[in-house]
């Protein structure tokens, strides 16, 4: 959460304060991963590595 205080980045080694909310990390579904490997493979096809690219480039190839 440092990157969102103001002179985090000046501050690499700043530690976040004892009062700070802990930060809730839960590992994604099978059916997640399998949605973002899908996406993943569809941008290989596409030949883009970002969301706004593909779609553009499906928009150029009539795909959308």
């Amino acid at each position: 959460m440092g990157w969102l205080q103001p002179g985090a980045a000046a501050r690499p080694d700043a530690v976040p304060a004892a009062d700070a909310p802990a930060m809730i990390v839960e590992q994604l579904s099978g059916r997640e991963r399998d949605v973002l490997r899908r996406a993943t493979a569809q941008m290989r096809e596409l030949a883009v590595n970002r969301r706004n690219d593909a779609v553009r480039r499906a928009r150029e190839l009539r795909l959308l």
